[in-house]
């Protein structure tokens, strides 16, 4: 694994239910060794009451590897963590994560108080 995540997701996504044009932007982010598919069903049970949201399920940036799980992914690694280490962890793909939420809201003509996070 390099220092730097990738500069790009890949991942699900899920227009809004309107039809129409995206008024906000729920970002579902998977858990460690997880998938954008995992998280996409919140999005399908939360269309009908956020009608106008748009929902996005990115891939973490590097491969899963604590374990040989086709498709696997990650933010970060946890291997060898600790309390010490975590922070740096996170702070090392955060910029890279702020850039995608920007782009996407960019895209959509939306501003951050429109956007909503959700994960685990």
């Amino acid at each position: 694994m390099t220092d730097e995540p990738e500069k790009t997701f890949s991942g699900r996504e899920r227009f809004p239910a309107s039809g129409g044009p995206a008024r906000q932007l729920v970002v579902l982010f998977h858990g460690v060794g997880g998938q954008s598919r995992d998280v996409l069903a919140i999005a399908d049970a939360w269309r009908a009451a956020l009608p106008d949201a748009a929902f996005l399920a990115p891939d973490g940036p590097h491969p899963f590897d604590m374990q040989p799980t086709p498709g696997a992914r990650q933010w970060f690694s946890v291997k060898g963590i600790t309390r010490e280490n975590r922070p740096s962890r996170v702070a090392a793909v955060a910029p890279v994560v702020q850039a995608y939420l920007n782009r996407e809201l960019a895209v959509r003509g939306l501003d951050d108080s429109a956007l909503a996070l959700a994960g685990f």
